[in-house]
């Protein structure tokens, strides 16, 4: 598909993205040249089968729901803060949570070096 884009591209008398300020603006602040390994990243997507993480009615199942009259019942100590180190991924907005950002993202695939620690 995006061989494709390209060539209509290319086949373009003016290329409407280089008229386009705002996608200047995007290649000069943020991805710096065209097909850069940075805009490669970002710009193209893949595509990962998740099907396999959802319950057998296409939907999550959350712990709560499979006995609901406990939930919330289970009180935590007055002073015990436990306290979870959060990453946000910087591409699709994936939060994880754990010590270290995961080595892919589960979402969209970019390396751990494309999340950033949420500050609480």
């Amino acid at each position: 598909r995006i061989a494709s884009l390209y060539r209509k591209d290319r086949s373009q008398k003016i290329r409407m993205s280089y008229e386009n300020p705002d996608i200047q603006w995007v290649y000069r602040v943020f991805y710096g040249k065209p097909l850069s390994g940075r805009a490669r990243q970002l710009l193209h997507t893949a595509y990962r089968d998740r099907s396999g993480d959802l319950g057998p009615k296409g939907m999550l199942q959350p712990a709560e729901a499979k006995e609901p009259e406990k939930a919330g019942k289970a009180a935590a100590p007055k002073n015990a803060k436990k306290h979870v180190t959060k990453w946000r991924c910087k591409v699709c907005g994936y939060i994880f949570e754990g010590e270290k950002p995961p080595k892919t993202c589960p979402v969209c695939g970019v390396p751990a070096d494309q999340f950033e620690k949420i500050e609480d």
